[in-house]
Order: C-alpha cells, then sequence, then structure tokens
C-alpha cells in the first residue's frame, strides 16, 4: 500500500509542478491556474510524507474546483 501511496503522491507533485511552470508563462496572473497547481503539488507532498490517501483526494478537489471558480486562461 505503501508503493501505491508514493506513486499517486508522487503523480500529483510532478502534475502540480508541470502546471506551476505552465501558470509561469503566464506570469502568475491566472489564480485558477496558480492556486489549481499549488493544490496539486501539497496534496502530492503531503501524502508522501504523512502517508495517507486523503492529502491527494482533497487536493485533486479542490483544485478541480478552485479552477471551476476562477477559471482557465484563454489564450
Amino acid at each position: 500500500m505503501q508503493i501505491l501511496l508514493y506513486i499517486v503522491g508522487g503523480l500529483s507533485s510532478v502534475l502540480g509542478f508541470f502546471i506551476l511552470v505552465t501558470s509561469s508563462k503566464y506570469q502568475f496572473r491566472n489564480l485558477g491556474l496558480t492556486l489549481g497547481g499549488l493544490s496539486y503539488l501539497l496534496g502530492g507532498v503531503l501524502t508522501i510524507l504523512k502517508l495517507n490517501l486523503w492529502f491527494v483526494i482533497v487536493g485533486w478537489i479542490s483544485a478541480f474546483v478552485i479552477r471551476k471558480i476562477y477559471g482557465d486562461p484563454t489564450r
């Protein structure tokens, strides 16, 4: 079970990192992209550190809600 948590947490962290890199292209002006990437990244990192699946689930749900509220970049 620990290996599965490391894999899911690592994939979520990598996803969040690349979303933040993409957000840097827009100079962090879009809150939906920036906060969504941070949510993925923090959920993945906390899952790896605490070995609990709830962190990544809460991170994904909060990223979805944040990106629905603030939207994605239009360019």
